[in-house]
């Protein structure tokens, strides 16, 4: 049985690394030329055939997390993708969500609840564990897209992304973001196909 391995580590370096370093990643480097490039991993997984590690960086706002995920093969970076999310906000004793600004940008109720969802997607082994996990969870749940990208990027190729979306998608709270999603694909068929999809949940809520 392969199995995957999950390690977090609790480093400060780690936490606010510097992003412009992300930037200075070349596909080919070794694993010592990124740890020396970029510190220890805020997380790490691995199974028989790759390995990632996972950088955040506070922004000075203090509202998101600049993130980016390099993969590995054979010890060497085939692969990086960084992306932006949102940091938890305080809780509070509200199970509601609230609507803020001028436009209809609604904040789902309960922000830590992705956090614990996530979690627990990434720690399944197994693609089939992690989607069935993630179908669990979803229920009842409202989420932004920067974190239905976040849950796409633990999956590695479209057409599994593309699921993710096909099970959060009828829950996702701000359409308006949508491009954050497309970003989290890498061929243009595949975009194509979450426009479409997005676009017939839309038509259906009006």
């Amino acid at each position: 049985m392969i199995g995957i391995i999950v390690v977090t580590f609790t480093s400060c370096g780690s936490l606010f690394y510097e992003t412009n370093k992300a930037l200075q990643v070349e596909s080919g480097m070794t694993k010592e030329e990124v740890t020396t490039l970029m510190g220890k991993p805020t997380h790490r997984s691995f199974d028989d055939y790759q390995e990632q590690w996972e950088y955040k960086s506070l922004t000075n706002s203090g509202r998101e997390y600049k993130v980016s995920i390099i993969t590995f093969k054979k010890g060497r970076v085939v692969s990086m993708d960084s992306f932006s999310e949102p940091a938890p906000a305080a809780p509070n004793n509200s199970n509601v969500g609230v609507i803020v600004g001028p436009g209809p940008v609604v904040i789902p109720a309960r922000p830590n609840r992705f956090e614990q969802l996530y979690n627990n997607v990434k720690s399944e082994s197994f693609k089939d564990g992690k989607l069935k996990t993630l179908r669990i969870g979803v229920t009842n749940g409202s989420f932004t897209c920067a974190e239905v990208a976040r849950m796409m990027n633990l999956f590695s190729f479209d057409d599994d992304k593309l699921e993710v979306l096909y099970i959060m998608g009828p829950y996702i709270c701000d359409f308006e973001n949508f491009k954050q999603v497309l970003k989290a694909l890498t061929f243009l068929s595949s975009k194509e196909k979450a426009e479409n999809y997005i676009e017939g949940i839309i038509r259906k809520r009006h």
